[in-house]
C-alpha cells in the first residue's frame, strides 16, 4: 500500500509507479518524471504497451493507430499545451461523429420499426 507521501514502487525493480485497476499514482508518476525524464519515457510507453496487449487483438489495433496518431501529435505540437490542445479537439472531433452516427442509427431504427406490423413508432 502506499501514502500520497511514499509511492509504491514494490516489486517493481525499474522503478516504475504501481497502479491497480481503476487507479493512477500520479504523484509517483510525477517524482519519477522528475528524478529520471528518460526513466520516465521509457515507463510510460512500457504502461502503454503492457495495456494495448491486454486488450482483444481487434482492439489492440486500433489502440496502437490513436496512440501513434497521439505520439505524432506530441512530437510535432511544438508545446506540451499545444498538443494538449490538438489532442483534445481530435476527442471533440470524434464526440461529434459518434453523435452524428447516433442519429443517423436512431433514423435508420425508426423507419424499420414504422415497417413492422402493429408497431407504432417510439419517440
Amino acid at each position: 500500500m502506499h501514502t500520497q507521501n511514499s509511492p509504491d514502487f514494490s516489486g517493481n525493480p525499474g522503478g516504475v509507479p504501481c497502479f491497480d485497476a481503476g487507479g493512477f499514482d500520479f504523484e509517483g508518476w510525477s517524482q519519477l518524471a522528475q528524478r529520471d525524464a528518460a526513466g520516465f519515457f521509457r515507463a510510460r510507453r512500457t504502461a502503454i504497451e503492457t495495456f494495448i496487449a491486454s486488450a482483444p487483438k481487434h482492439v489492440a489495433e486500433g489502440l496502437r493507430r490513436l496512440q501513434n496518431n497521439i505520439d505524432n501529435v506530441r512530437a510535432s505540437a511544438g508545446s506540451p499545451l499545444r498538443a494538449t490542445w490538438q489532442i483534445s479537439g481530435m476527442m471533440h472531433d470524434h464526440v461529434d461523429l459518434l453523435g452524428h452516427q447516433l442519429g443517423l442509427l436512431r433514423q435508420e431504427t425508426e423507419r424499420l420499426s414504422e415497417r413492422l406490423p402493429g408497431k407504432t413508432p417510439r419517440r
